[in-house]
């Protein structure tokens, strides 16, 4: 009996250690795949699922590490024993992104109370995305963020800080001259934007830079 078990253990003994070096070649697939993963997403999280299991008869380095896509299904090719071998792989990318924590209705400023950070399977993303909520705090959206949904930065905007017609403090600072006058805007916009402004008691019309709610600056 004894004789019985010790055989097949040495039967089985080549197929153990194969099975521990085909881990070894798939930790050093996954190193290889996430360094070039974090040279495009340092922040990513990278989940690699190998599709078919790997067969190795040494443990020998392998060389050469080349996946066809980094995103997705990938075939990978590697050399080991001077000989190219391939095998499938699923390549998931996972990030920290901002997403809305209630409906973020259009039109809407957006308070920290609205925004949520989690982490999200970006793999195929193709929206320019927040990674803090003090990115979008302030801003504008363009249009409806449902719950959950991932803030796109192409869909903010700044608010509009002037109105059309409305009462506006003009200053205007030349070397040691300080000026500060009433004015009517003339135009709208947002932080930064230039508008024109009708000077108060006269017909003089300036351009001037908003600076923020009711303040604009002659430059």
């Amino acid at each position: 009996m004894v004789r019985i078990i010790l055989g097949l253990f040495i039967f089985s003994l080549p197929t153990l250690l194969g099975a521990e070096e085909g881990l070894a070649i798939q930790k050093q697939i996954r190193d290889v795949i996430r360094e070039k993963v974090h040279t495009q997403c340092p922040t990513c999280r990278v989940e690699i699922e190998f599709i078919e299991n790997i067969k190795a008869s040494r443990d020998e380095a392998i060389k050469e590490v080349h996946p066809t896509h980094l995103k997705g299904e990938s075939i990978v090719s590697y050399k080991q024993e001077g000989q190219i071998n391939k095998i499938p792989v699923s390549i998931r990318w996972y990030d920290q992104v901002v997403v809305a924590k209630n409906n973020i209705i259009h039109g809407k400023t957006i308070e920290e109370s609205d925004l949520a950070k989690v982490e999200k399977d970006i793999t195929f993303n193709s929206i320019a995305y927040l990674q803090e909520p003090s990115q979008a705090i302030g801003m504008v959206g363009r249009r409806l963020f449902p719950r959950g949904q991932i803030v796109d930065l192409s869909q903010l905007k700044k608010p509009r800080l002037i109105k059309y017609g409305q009462p506006v403090n003009l200053s205007f600072a030349q070397g040691g001259l300080s000026l500060s006058m009433m004015g009517q805007a003339r135009g709208a916009g947002v932080e930064g934007d230039r508008i024109p402004v009708i000077i108060n008691g006269t017909k003089k019309k300036v351009m001037a830079k908003i600076l923020s709610k009711n303040e604009v600056r002659v430059e």
